[in-house]
């Protein structure tokens, strides 16, 4: 089984629903060239949403975004943009030996550690230092995150 996914979707309404096998995203890729996409904290994104009256307001170049647990939401919700998401994969019932299992090479264990470190500052809520474990993850990565297969 894999541990990681990439997926091709375009929103809709400004909202991207997430596929029930996701677990937690690594990645959020424009496939449109020249945009420019910034995960906002929630405080921020409902500070954009509300106001239209913005030094830098959201457009089809300029796409901000927020994950909540099942979907993804964008700004601005008219939004015609096409998105490639990295994720991990939530693991179905995995039992040692069975046919769900996941096989790890030492190419992915860097990486793995990396993401959980990223989950545990951000749980701490000290999102700069979270944000660096991510960075760290991705431009890190033996492969391109996007590419694992």
């Amino acid at each position: 089984s894999e541990l990681f996914k990439i997926l091709s979707i375009s929103s809709s309404a400004g909202v991207i629903t997430l596929p029930t096998d996701f677990n937690a995203m690594v990645d959020l890729e424009s496939t449109t060239s020249g945009t420019v996409l910034t995960n906002l904290e929630p405080e921020d994104f409902l500070r954009y949403k509300r106001s239209s009256n913005l030094e830098n307001p959201p457009n089809d170049t300029n796409i901000f975004y927020i994950l909540t647990g099942e979907q993804i939401l964008l700004l601005p919700v008219n939004v015609t943009a096409s998105f490639e998401i990295g994720y991990i994969i939530a693991p179905a019932n995995i039992v040692q030996g069975g046919s769900d299992d996941i096989t790890l090479g030492e190419e992915h264990w860097d990486t793995i550690i990396a993401l959980a470190k990223e989950q545990y500052y951000y749980d701490k809520m000290e999102f700069d230092i979270g944000r660096s474990m991510r960075k760290n993850a991705i431009e890190n990565s033996p492969f391109p995150i996007g590419a694992l297969k």
